[in-house]
């Protein structure tokens, strides 16, 4: 039997969900699964009821990022880990280091030795000027791991690039490593150019999987919004609620239009440190066709209830050349979005008919688009085919 071992040290946002899919998807196809995450009995209490008959196969490890306390590091190095892109390749190979201690540990305790090391979020162990022969040496397993936020597609927005430089090490050198044996991103376009940088490794095209639980129509905040709605529409803002989401961009379309039969929501957690202080002041003025909910939204039949009764999707983030589950969210409820034009959202968007593109913070753009979407105005005409984005997408590819 097999063993792989399954790795994230974030528990935010998408994480647990894609941890947990992970894991669920490698012991029904009978492989022994090693899982190391922040939160493991949350993983086996989920896994308890997904798969009860795998769980003999299932051992979990906690995991945190690493502490520069207990490595002896000074206060001046640890403020520069957080600040400087040197800094964050040093936390980067602290990673590495850490994950090798507990793997070892974890193989010496069991008697098992993993076939492959999967990290679930690849990005925060790859850095800048980090030579694969170094982490080697420091990380003898074979691995492979899933590139979410690829650094490269950002400079396309003229962000500093090392290659741009004339240095040699970009990001993704530490693929090169021998042990790397495939990497998986979620966008396409991206794709081609690894395997064009990459010719002896396996590049493979993740679905921008979610959670599928039915809603669950007792959750308290849905019934909350949809009685303060009324006969409105709802306009959704879901997630993280910063800068980058939009969420001035949809304020500002709120506050032009309380006359319409629109009521639009903004809920998860508010990420105050991304705005100005004028910004927060803008953020705090309560329109009475708005709601606010500044706390996280499990993912999973809460989140689907938020989704499910929305008529309306809100997706205009700002410099996000990155894909989003939201859109699998979307198809599989068949609620329209408005997203971002071009980059990797917006040319889904446009494609699969999934709903309209505008440009990032068009105000008036987005009311057009709500006028439509909403009200169904002339002007416009959508093919939507949320069935098969939602194929594509689907947990079961």
């Amino acid at each position: 039997m097999k063993t792989i071992v399954l790795f994230d040290n974030l528990w935010i946002g998408h994480h647990p969900a894609y941890f947990k899919l992970f894991a669920q998807t490698l012991l029904n196809l009978g492989y022994r699964v090693l899982a190391f995450c922040p939160n493991p009995e949350e993983v086996r209490e989920s896994l308890l009821k997904k798969c009860p008959d795998t769980m003999d196969r299932l051992y979990t490890f906690k995991l945190g990022d690493p502490d520069p306390n207990r490595l002896g590091i000074s206060q001046w190095v640890r403020k520069f880990m957080l600040t400087a892109r040197l800094g964050q390749t040093f936390a980067a190979l602290l990673r590495w280091r850490t994950a090798a201690r507990l793997i070892k540990q974890a193989s010496l305790e069991l008697d098992i030795v993993p076939d492959i090391v999967f990290f679930a979020w690849i990005d925060n162990y790859l850095g800048y000027y980090l030579k694969h022969k170094l982490v080697d040496r420091i990380f003898p397993y074979n691995w492979s791991g899933l590139y979410f936020l690829p650094s490269d597609r950002q400079n396309q927005k003229g962000l500093f690039s090392p290659a741009q430089h004339g240095l040699p090490l970009n990001s993704i050198s530490l693929l090169k490593s021998p042990h790397c044996l495939s990497v998986g991103v979620m966008d396409e376009i991206f794709a081609k150019k690894l395997r064009t940088q990459f010719q002896n490794k396996s590049v493979a095209i993740f679905p921008d999987v979610t959670d599928e639980s039915p809603p669950d129509i007792e959750y308290s905040l849905a019934k909350q919004i949809k009685l303060q709605a009324g006969e409105k529409k709802i306009i959704s803002l879901l997630g993280s609620q910063c800068k980058r989401k939009g969420l001035l961009t949809l304020l500002e379309v709120a506050k032009l239009t309380t006359s319409e039969n629109w009521f639009f929501v903004c809920a998860g957690v508010f990420e105050e440190s991304s705005f100005l202080p004028d910004e927060l002041k803008k953020i705090h003025q309560a329109f009475d066709n708005c709601w606010f909910h500044w706390q996280a939204i499990p993912d999973g039949c809460k989140f689907n209830a938020l989704v499910a009764q929305s008529d309306v999707l809100f997706a205009v983030y700002n410099d996000f050349p990155y894909s989003s589950n939201i859109l699998t969210k979307a198809a599989l409820f068949e609620k329209p979005v408005i997203a971002s034009k071009n980059y990797c959202m917006g040319k889904r968007v446009e494609k699969f008919g999934l709903g309209l593109t505008i440009e990032e913070g068009d105000v008036f753009g987005c009311i057009e688009a709500l006028h439509y979407l909403c009200n169904k105005s002339a002007g416009k005409k959508i093919d939507y085919n949320f069935e098969e984005y939602r194929a594509i997408h689907s947990a079961r590819q």
